[in-house]
């Protein structure tokens, strides 16, 4: 731990760390602050050098309760870019930017919450290539189905560059979009409010938008997943519903929408089948070029399965099943560097019927991308020191290791304590629970508690991360770990 927010005008739950060229950590907190409306913050790896740099919400117009924050430039050009979730004229959020050197901060555009804009931006801002800032709104613009937008960094040329409409014009814009290498960014649309506003858009760097494919919740597929931008240059994805078989597909297309294929598609949970179902993460693409995905439910036992196909759909292989006690995957794999790959899985083991708790809340495994060798390495266990729930992707950290955070630890009469951290060797071996958050009777602590959001490993191989609450004031707190050489 390098630091403990106490609350009030030092901040309060920290949600977003990013490292800057200059190597300080800049981050936000979602409360507290002068206005209890939130706060931008600097902060040395070592944990001096603490500062806020901007509190939230002072004025109606400046916004409050910051959700995101993009670190660009270096030196006197350093700049950071941010949304707020309220505030601004119509309290619909605000676009802004700060100049930590030039200690200027500048409301960059205002969503508005009567008019064309946008409303709710909850998703990463993403530079294009061309410089400018992209980012959408889950509703809002003028049918209120949310919007895309781009701007330039200095808060000129805010332009709305769609407005979704639902059916064929999509709606509701989520998760994470990719930047392809030609400079266009392609995303996905969950069409919460209208019926067929399932959709892939592309969004050229001049502005250009272009849905190009349409779900038809059939045998295309439906509730697509995040997007996989393969070394082919086609688009790959999977949608968590229908397809031809009920149960999800695998698809494919070019970056210009033509080509649309279905790779694979997988039969509902409750068929004969067994050939697993409802994927719900992205694909990777393995160190063989293959891809590589998860489904939560299906397979022999009904927990999941872990599958691979060819790029053109051959070769589609199941090559583990899991069981009730270690399954149920919703993250993508790792492919780590000793060419193997890695995951976790959330699904209980069981309940002692003394206690009611679970004694098996979880798991980490790996397999060879050829299927063979699955090893479950790990088994979190509520009856041990031990920690459970993992929460986030595993990363890998410069001595090969493998790290990961987990919601939960132990158990105690009034139920599980509040979480931890944890590193195993690639292999399997050395399972370490290298810190157990553990709350006191008041329900605060002053290393923190309940890590959720991940681990950032900055370029010197330190690891960090935030807690949702506990720390001196209970208020959360930002943690470091440093890998031993």
């Amino acid at each position: 731990m390098i630091y403990n927010f106490s609350g009030g005008k030092g901040g309060a739950e920290p949600i977003k760390v990013a490292q800057g060229s200059d190597g300080l950590l800049y981050g936000i907190t979602f409360n507290d602050g002068k206005a209890y409306s939130g706060t931008v913050f600097v902060i040395a790896t070592n944990g001096n050098r603490f500062k806020i740099l901007q509190s939230l919400g002072t004025r109606t117009s400046i916004g409050d309760h910051p959700t995101d924050l993009l670190v660009d430039g270096a030196g006197t050009n350093l700049a950071l870019y941010g949304v707020t979730q309220s505030g601004g004229q119509t309290d619909a959020g605000i676009l802004f930017r700060l100049t930590p050197e030039r200690g200027k901060y500048a409301v960059l555009s205002q969503f508005d919450l009567y008019g064309a804009d946008g409303v709710e931006p909850n998703t990463p801002l993403c530079q294009g290539a061309d410089g400018m800032l992209y980012g959408t709104t889950l509703i809002g613009g003028t049918r209120n189905l949310g919007t895309i937008f781009r701007m330039n960094t200095n808060g000129s040329g805010y332009q709305v560059l769609w407005h979704f409409a639902g059916g064929r014009n999509g709606s509701n814009p989520v998760g994470v979009v990719v930047n392809s290498a030609n400079g266009s960014v392609f995303g996905t649309t969950a069409g919460f409010y209208t019926p067929g506003g399932e959709i892939v858009f592309r969004l050229n760097t001049n502005g250009t938008f272009l849905a190009i494919h349409h779900f038809t919740g059939t045998n295309d597929g439906a509730a697509p997943n995040p997007l996989l931008l393969g070394s082919d240059g086609f688009l790959y994805g999977t949608a968590f519903e229908a397809g031809p078989l009920g149960g999800g597909s695998v698809f494919r297309m070019r970056m210009n929408g033509s080509s649309f294929m279905v790779l694979h598609s997988f039969p509902l949970q409750t068929s004969p089948q067994k050939g697993g179902s409802y994927p719900a993460a992205s694909l990777i693409e393995g160190p063989n070029g293959a891809l590589y995905g998860t489904t939560t439910y299906g397979g022999s036992n009904n927990a999941g399965t872990i599958f691979t196909l060819h790029k053109d759909g051959s070769n589609f292989k199941l090559i583990h099943h899991f069981t009730m006690a270690d399954g149920g995957p919703m993250a993508p794999l790792l492919a780590a560097s000793d060419g193997k790959l890695y995951g976790s899985a959330t699904f209980y083991a069981g309940v002692d019927t003394n206690t009611y708790f679970a004694y098996s809340v979880g798991s980490i495994f790996r397999i060879n991308p050829d299927g063979s060798q699955y090893e479950e390495l790990h088994t979190f266990s509520v009856y041990t020191n031990d920690v459970y729930a993992p929460v986030g992707p595993l990363i890998e950290g410069n001595d090969s290791a493998i790290y990961g955070a987990a919601r939960f630890s132990g158990v105690s009469p009034s139920g599980p304590e509040p979480g931890g951290l944890y590193k195993m060797n690639n292999d399997g071996s050395g399972f370490q629970v290298l810190h157990i958050f553990v709350s006191d009777p008041n329900g605060s602590n002053p290393l923190g508690t309940y890590p959720r959001s991940g681990l950032l490993k900055t370029s010197d191989g330190g690891i960090f991360g935030t807690t949702d609450w506990g720390g001196d004031m209970g208020a959360g707190t930002v943690f470091q770990y440093v890998p031993d050489p």
